[in-house]
């Protein structure tokens, strides 16, 4: 009997064995098919990956993520949710979560999320920026600054505050600030195109055309495709300088 008992329990090893390294070799897949684009690939990837194991958090995260990406926000809080069922003491999934309601359009949801992340984790600056992100949308500008400026306070070097800050000054007809927000984001990363993008924008409404030119020339040359994208305010800028 006892031996009996120990090959039942070497297969039931085995078996779980075999499924684990199948979760994970799924998830593998699915997270290559969502870098390469194939999001409807990498969510059956990543369902074979949760029905080989229903407590794969990374799982839940990567579908949820790309779910939020195919702007399928009910299924990405769904797995969020998930996530958050099987590890809720990590910050950062709250945090996920309430970027797809964002996204939906749930702000109290979000709003409750972002500050259950900050409880969590006092230092969680995409939480702040998230919060600066959806009080922007909502068109709260003192809430939004805020918040922002916290995130900064706890790093002074982060790009999506300082990018976010800025289209924040934009919406407000802060210019002058708001270039100085994306010159900023420049000097950290030289080669950072929505930077460029959004302070050329800024030159030219302040009336700025050769600099807002210049921007743009930039940007042209880190991503040609851009040219047809800007087309029509870059050819407006260049007669104002004749």
């Amino acid at each position: 009997m006892n031996k009996l008992i120990l090959v039942f329990l070497f297969i039931f090893a085995v078996v779980q064995s075999k499924f684990a390294q199948s979760a994970e070799e799924y998830f593998e897949k699915g997270k290559y098919m969502f870098e390469i684009g194939k999001n409807e690939e990498a969510v059956k990837f990543y369902t074979k990956a949760i029905d080989a194991d229903s407590k794969y958090v990374e799982a839940y995260i990567g579908r949820g993520t790309v779910y939020m990406f195919s702007l399928n926000q009910t299924s990405a809080i769904n797995d969020f949710t998930n996530a958050i069922e099987l590890a809720p003491e990590v910050d950062s999934l709250y945090v996920l979560r309430a970027n797809a309601e964002v996204s939906g359009g749930k702000y109290d949801a979000a709003k409750d999320d972002f500050e259950k992340a900050i409880s969590l984790n006092p230092n969680s600056t995409f939480a702040f920026i998230g919060l600066g992100t959806m009080y922007d949308a909502t068109s709260q500008p003192e809430k939004s600054l805020e918040n922002f400026n916290k995130a900064l306070q706890i790093d002074p070097v982060n790009k999506l505050a300082f990018n976010g800050r800025a289209l924040l000054y934009r919406r407000n007809d802060n210019m002058p600030l708001a270039i100085e927000d994306y010159s900023m984001v420049i000097k950290l990363d030289p080669k950072h195109a929505f930077a460029y993008s959004g302070r050329a924008i800024c030159y030219f409404e302040s009336g700025e055309f050769q600099k807002a030119v210049d921007d743009w020339d930039k940007l042209i040359e880190m991503s040609p495709f851009m040219k047809q994208v800007v087309k029509a305010k870059y050819d407006e800028a260049k007669n104002k300088l004749k």
